[in-house]
């Protein structure tokens, strides 16, 4: 019995070391999980970037094609 209560008073005395550390080392964990949410959120960014460059890029590319030659043809004629 008196070898169960030691026990339990162990258990006690970390448990309430634990409980009075301060947030920042109690949350360990808490800061991680916000890392991984933005770098989820940073890969999902690149990749519908990378998508929308590739379906967009011939017509960017045409459409400043068009404006070069009216700039070349402005600059010329005057």
């Amino acid at each position: 019995m008196h070898s169960q209560i030691s026990k339990n008073g162990a258990i006690m005395a970390k448990t309430s070391r634990f409980l009075n550390l301060k947030p920042s080392v109690r949350n360990l964990g808490n800061r991680g999980q916000g890392l991984t949410e933005y770098l989820i959120l940073l890969v999902l960014i690149a990749v519908i970037s990378i998508v929308a460059v590739q379906s967009l890029g011939g017509t960017i590319k045409d459409k400043l094609q068009v404006a070069r030659k009216h700039i070349n043809s402005v600059s010329v004629e005057e």
